[in-house]
């Protein structure tokens, strides 16, 4: 029992963090090292993508008890699956929005010791 409630609980904490990001655009709560790198036109999408991401792991995190409870093995690896794909989706969202800046200030760099 206490495994279900820690794992909804924690589940429903990383969907609530998903939400503010994705929602009320709390770039702030990812890191604040987006507020340089990632665009202002593209603040919007980056906290929508981010924060699926984190609401699709928080699902996936919150069923885990759930669904190992009902289904066992099987339902904790789709509840894995879950749990992986948001976080893949939150990092490749991240790599690609910073990626570009930082080619860019790097080339800016290298001509600065020019």
């Amino acid at each position: 029992m206490g495994k279900l409630i820690l794992t909804i609980g924690l589940g429903a904490f990383i969907m609530y963090m998903g939400i503010m990001i994705a929602f009320k655009e709390r770039i702030d709560l990812i890191h604040d090292y987006h507020h340089r790198y990632v665009e202002e036109e593209n603040k919007p999408l980056f906290c929508r993508l981010v924060g699926s991401g984190m609401m699709i792991a928080g699902i996936g995190f919150a069923s885990m008890g759930i669904l190992s409870n009902a289904l066992g093995k099987q339902g904790y690896m789709i509840s894995l699956g879950l749990l992986f794909l948001g976080i893949l989706i939150a990092a490749i969202t991240i790599v690609k929005f910073n990626a570009i800046h930082q080619v860019k200030d790097y080339a800016k760099k290298r001509e600065r010791k020019k």
